[in-house]
C-alpha cells in the first residue's frame, strides 16, 4: 500500500494505525521520530507538590530504584529559588550524592544521566557544580507568565541558554 502525500507539507503521510487512532488524522512522516526519548521526572515533578518535604536520602533511595528499573535519563532536582517550590530545597546535596553513586557504580550504570530543571541563571550555575549530565530549561511562553513566576524576560533567558554562541 503505498501513501498518499500530505497536501500542506508535500511529503508522504504516516499511515500507522496508533498515530492515526490517537490523532483522527494522518501525521507526516517526517514529523515521527526514528526513537523518542523518555525522561523520568518523578523526582523532581512528581515530588515538587507533595505537600510534606521529601529527605534527600528518600529521594536518592528513589532515584536508584528508578535506574534499577531501567530507566535511563531521570530528573532528579531542579535548581529552583526554596521559597517558590521548598521540596526542592535539597536537590544539590540529592544531585552531587547520586553522582558520587553513580560513579562507584560498574559499567552498567554509565548510560544513565541525571539530569535537573534550571529557571535562570543561578539554577544554571548550580547545575554546572554539580555537574548535572543535562540541563532542562524552564523556559515561559510569555512575559506575564515569566513574571508572575519571577523567572528572567523570555529575550534574556534565550541568550543565557545558547550553549555555542554564549550571550548573544
Amino acid at each position: 500500500m503505498q501513501n498518499s502525500l500530505c497536501k500542506l507539507h508535500r511529503v508522504p503521510k504516516c499511515t500507522v494505525p496508533f498515530i492515526q487512532q490517537q490523532f483522527m488524522h494522518t501525521v507526516p512522516t517526517l514529523l515521527v521520530p526514528p526513537r523518542v526519548k523518555i525522561v523520568e521526572v518523578g523526582p523532581r515533578d512528581g515530588l515538587q507538590n507533595e505537600p510534606v518535604s521529601v529527605s534527600t536520602e528518600d529521594k536518592i533511595k528513589l532515584v536508584q530504584k528508578l535506574a534499577q528499573a531501567g530507566c535511563r535519563y531521570i530528573e532528579a532536582g531542579s535548581f529552583v529559588s526554596p521559597k517558590w517550590v521548598p521540596s526542592m530545597a535539597n536537590s544539590f546535596q540529592t544531585m552531587t550524592k547520586l553522582r558520587e553513586w553513580k560513579e562507584k557504580q560498574g559499567p552498567e550504570y554509565e548510560p544513565l544521566v541525571l539530569s535537573c530543571l534550571v529557571p535562570n541563571l543561578a539554577g544554571l550555575h548550580q547545575a554546572i557544580q554539580v555537574k548535572a549530565g543535562e540541563i532542562a530549561v524552564f523556559g515561559s511562553a510569555s512575559e506575564t507568565f515569566s513574571n508572575k513566576v519571577r523567572l528572567p524576560r523570555i529575550d534574556i533567558k534565550v541568550r543565557a541558554a545558547c550553549p555555542w554562541l554564549g550571550l548573544i
